[in-house]
């Protein structure tokens, strides 16, 4: 990316950099936009015929391809579940997607479902427009800030092969990791028990009633409320 980009850029730059990444290599001239799949056949030979249209168009295509991937992402359509006496409801219900501006909550009791990055970003987001606002959960999470203690880069700390090796045995872990779980145990203990310290001194957890039941070995990667605001779990 640019240098002169952001820590944390935003969508625009994001698709910027996307966009000129394509450019650059060439890929531009392979991409169908704007295409609807009409019909996808495996053949005999383990190979796929595709046949697609154009979104201005009536002529349907037909390639033949080796392989085929669908990467249609996993929140394209947003859910929300039957939530019983909905009807009788007078206030909004809106799911993530549809929260574009805080004065769709300013001056309003909120409650917002989930401990998920968009819920804590909606969250905190709202508890500076909200009159009240109201975190409802089923299981808390360990949440990891940008800057650690307000001062390290969080990405110095956990982002490298030594804090690899301290987290759980995940598939294929190398020889050394086994044995620094087995012959230091202390040592993966101690260490999550030093993290779990500082993000309780960082962040109010036990004051807002979200601290996670679970040691945080397998963490979050998200920011949560501003320090000194309080949610009702």
């Amino acid at each position: 990316m640019p240098d002169n980009y952001p820590r944390l850029p935003t969508g625009e730059q994001l698709q910027t950099y996307f966009e000129n990444y394509a450019k650059a290599f060439g890929l531009m001239e392979i991409i169908h936009f704007g295409c609807t799949i009409k019909k996808l056949d495996q053949n005999d030979a383990q190979s796929w015929s595709l046949q697609y249209s154009q979104h201005n168009s009536n002529t349907v295509h037909e390639k033949n391809f080796d392989f085929i991937v669908v990467a249609t992402g996993l929140y394209s359509n947003p859910y929300i579940p039957h939530l019983p006496h909905r009807k009788s409801f007078e206030g909004h219900v809106l799911h993530s997607s549809q929260y574009v501006s805080p004065n769709q909550v300013k001056g309003k009791n909120v409650v917002v479902v989930g401990f998920g990055k968009s819920a804590l970003d909606i969250a905190t987001n709202a508890t500076h427009y909200a009159n009240r606002v109201t975190l409802l959960f089923r299981e808390a999470h360990w949440p990891v800030p940008v800057d650690l203690l307000n001062l390290i880069d969080v990405r110095r700390i956990f982002f490298n092969r030594l804090v690899g090796g301290l987290l759980p045995l995940y598939q294929r872990p190398q020889n050394w990791h086994k044995k620094l779980h087995r012959y230091c145990p202390w040592l993966v203990k101690g260490f999550w028990r030093f993290v779990e310290f500082l993000l309780k001194l960082q962040f109010p957890l036990k004051a807002c009633g979200v601290v996670p039941a679970h040691h945080p070995k397998v963490i979050s990667l998200t920011r949560i409320f501003s320090p000194g605001r309080k949610l009702t779990n």
